[in-house]
């Protein structure tokens, strides 16, 4: 079985698909497997569907019927320090440690 064309693929990509890869293009990165774009793609969703539902939650809060900007970026801020933790010191060490070890 022959591997598809870079068109043959590109027409089977979504809109939103053909963005993610331009900006792969545009970062210089052309080598990647071909499962990184839905991966992607599915992230974004996600993200998006979060932010959302959140701010959702801080418009109703509030007392508001509709969503506003200040939602969505309350929501985005929390989402990041959510998801953007740093490790422990403890945690660190023993990475430092293993790394160490290794060397």
């Amino acid at each position: 079985m022959s591997n598809p064309s870079a068109t043959e693929e590109q027409n089977r990509l979504p809109k939103d698909g053909l963005v993610v890869q331009t900006m792969l293009q545009d970062m210089g990165i052309s080598n990647y497997e071909p499962k990184l774009i839905p991966m992607v793609l599915d992230f974004m969703h996600q993200y998006t569907t979060d932010v959302l539902e959140e701010a959702k939650l801080f418009s109703i809060h509030a007392g508001r019927k509709q969503v506003e900007l200040e939602d969505i970026k309350l929501a985005c801020q929390n989402w990041a320090e959510e998801h953007s933790t740093m490790p422990s010191k403890d945690t660190l060490t023993e990475l430092a440690k293993g790394k160490n070890r290794n060397a």
